[in-house]
C-alpha cells in the first residue's frame, strides 16, 4: 500500500493532520459511532446517578445533538467529513427527537 507520509504531507495545522489520517483510513463512521455510543452512555449514567432517573431516548437524543455539532464542525475542514455523513447523522438525530418525544409524552 502506497501513501504519504507526514513529511511529504504539506502540515500547518491541527486540520492537515486530520486531513492527511483521512486519506489514509477512513475511520469517520467508526470514530462518529464510538462518539455517539460514548456521548449515550455517558448521558444516561449521569442522568441516573444524578436523579435517579435515567431515559435511553433521551440520552439518545443528546448524543445525536453532539454527534450532529461534530459532524458539522468536521465539515468546515475540506477532506475530513462529506456532506453526505452530516445528512445522515442529522436524519439519525432527527429520529431520535421523535423517539424522545414519544417516550416523554407517555409520562406527562
Amino acid at each position: 500500500m502506497v501513501y504519504k507520509t507526514l513529511q511529504e504531507f504539506n502540515v500547518t495545522g491541527m486540520d492537515d493532520v486530520l486531513v492527511y489520517v483521512n486519506e489514509i483510513i477512513s475511520l469517520n463512521w467508526l470514530l462518529f459511532s464510538i462518539f455517539m455510543s460514548l456521548s449515550i452512555i455517558t448521558y444516561f449514567f449521569g442522568r441516573n446517578s444524578y436523579s435517579g432517573k435515567a431515559n435511553i431516548f433521551g440520552s439518545f437524543a443528546v448524543a445525536g445533538t453532539l454527534t450532529t455539532m461534530l459532524a458539522t464542525i468536521m465539515r468546515l475542514t475540506a477532506g475530513i467529513v462529506t456532506i453526505f455523513q452530516v445528512i445522515i447523522w442529522a436524519v439519525i438525530t432527527m429520529i431520535a427527537m421523535v423517539l424522545f418525544y414519544y417516550a416523554t409524552r407517555e409520562y406527562n
